[in-house]
């Protein structure tokens, strides 16, 4: 039996998979799942917040946005919809105490973030503020929200720690999806707005 014919050949099955991906016109199967998968995310310590976020620990998903908001405005992590990176900083270390690895990768996520969320935000019309209703509106605020949440989730598995990050074919190719493919906001990658 000659194994360098079926080390090839696996070779190729392989690189066929990752050329696949690169198919961007719809993304890869499992790619939700992969998202929240392929790099480990270590538990939140959430009770760093609980004081002025008193049920943040319950059952915290990011797709609450009231427990999010409470979240970013009790760090005081953003100046409209730019991102204070050193209060980021602060919140990510408060929740990720014991991984600074983990806390660093999802800083530069963030911070990856700031000009897609500027672009998302561009592209919604202007209102003209009122007494009653200030700018930024509370759609603004969550829009604002929801842009930093969906991208930063876009940017982990590009920034995941190595000791973190789950080996498997299914989840390099989501990595090689969000590094070769541009969402259609004008290429602001990983803003899937679809």
């Amino acid at each position: 039996m000659n194994y360098r014919i079926i080390a090839i050949a696996l070779l190729a099955t392989q690189l066929g998979s990752i050329v696949a991906a690169s198919d961007c016109r719809r993304s890869p199967a499992g790619f939700a799942k992969n998202l929240d998968q392929c790099c480990r995310r270590p538990k939140p310590n959430l009770s760093a917040y609980s004081r002025e976020c008193p049920n943040i620990a319950e059952r915290f998903r990011t797709s609450e946005l009231d427990k999010v908001d409470c979240l970013f405005k009790a760090a005081d992590i953003l100046n409209g919809e730019q991102l204070k990176l050193d209060n980021t900083r602060k919140m990510l270390k408060k929740l990720y105490p014991n991984d600074p690895e983990f806390a660093t990768a999802a800083l530069v996520s963030f911070e990856k973030c700031q000009s897609v969320v500027k672009a998302r935000l561009a592209k919604i019309p202007k209102r003209r503020p009122t007494i009653s209703a200030p700018q930024p509106s509370a759609v603004t605020r969550n829009m604002i929200l929801i842009g930093y949440i969906t991208c930063a989730g876009h940017e982990l598995p590009l920034n995941c720690p190595p000791k973190l990050w789950i080996s498997s074919n299914e989840c390099e190719i989501t990595r090689d999806y969000l590094t070769n493919c541009q969402s259609i906001m004008g290429g602001n990658r990983h803003f899937i707005g679809r």
